[in-house]
């Protein structure tokens, strides 16, 4: 149980990355951005391609998939949300061409690269720390303190910055902040770019730790906003906090129950927190007022 809890701590690091990129897209544009699922799976593939069909070292993969990650999100904030959003569009009609980018880019992967299963990891991996029957491996360390370093690094931008203010304004309010002079669409790519950036070094991350397939944006985009409603919609902390959440739920669950009942667990999670607490840990509930 010991081991089933420490690895749902490590698998939970790389979950809050992702849902910390969807409370921050929900923050600004208020709309689910599934897209960032197809963004995603794209990172992880690109560092595939390069490191295991191309022999390039994991420096400059790496740094080509969060690139790659990274251009996507531009392309679909300056391409898609954007046209859409000057026409305006619903939120519906947004979520739908979200939905649309995941569609096709899952389909491009497996077209281009299979349906099969692909892994990252270099071999043998060693263990780095043993203590008894618990295993730990350098792998395993390297997510857990780059996924928090993001995630700091994050947090310190949003919060003790010039354009983490104008970030914040354009969240709290978009009309006024565009009232008062704030340059609201170079704020939105500058959110979608990074957001696609934090889900490109996620998707690496657990790439590295488990393995590849062309649905696992689909699945990123399951966990990631089910640990942004456990945390609480449009909150960076309780993003982090849920996705930890998630992968103690999930891995604990596995530890109880067959692999296959994973997801069915994340999802009672999910459902249990939307009957109890739908605000989330950090969410405020909304008055009759405001509803």
């Amino acid at each position: 149980m010991l081991q089933a809890l420490i690895n749902g701590l490590i698998a939970g690091c790389g979950y809050g990355l992702v849902a910390v990129g969807f409370a921050l897209v929900y923050a600004v544009f208020r709309i689910l951005h599934v897209a960032n699922g197809g963004i995603y799976a794209t990172a992880a593939y690109v560092v595939c391609w390069l490191t295991v069909d191309r022999g390039f070292g994991a420096p400059a993969a790496i740094s080509a998939g969060i690139l790659v990650g990274g251009t996507l999100g531009w392309l679909v904030e300056t391409r898609i949300y954007r046209p859409l959003r000057h026409s305006n569009s619903s939120s519906l009609v947004l979520l739908i061409a979200s939905l649309g980018v995941l569609i096709v880019v899952q389909n491009l992967l497996s077209l281009v690269f299979g349906d099969g299963t692909r892994t990252l990891r270099p071999g043998v991996v060693q263990s780095a720390i043993v203590i008894g029957s618990l295993h730990i491996t350098l792998l395993q360390v390297a997510i857990v303190v780059v996924s928090t370093l993001l995630y700091v690094v994050t947090s310190t931008i949003l919060f003790l910055t010039r354009i983490g203010c104008l970030v914040r304004a354009v969240a709290d309010d978009h009309y006024l902040a565009t009232v008062v002079g704030v340059p609201t669409d170079r704020v939105l790519l500058l959110v979608m770019v990074g957001a696609s950036a934090l889900a490109s070094g996620a998707a690496i991350l657990v790439a590295y730790d488990t393995d590849l397939t062309p649905m696992m944006g689909f699945e990123a985009v399951f966990i990631g906003i089910t640990a942004t409603v456990v945390g609480g919609m449009g909150s960076f902390p309780g993003a982090w906090l849920g996705g930890l959440l998630i992968g103690l739920a999930r891995n604990l669950g596995g530890w109880w129950l067959p692999a296959r009942w994973q997801d069915a667990v994340v999802f009672a999670v999910l459902v249990v927190f939307l009957l109890l607490r739908p605000q989330g840990f950090f969410g405020k509930p909304l008055k009759k007022a405001h509803l």
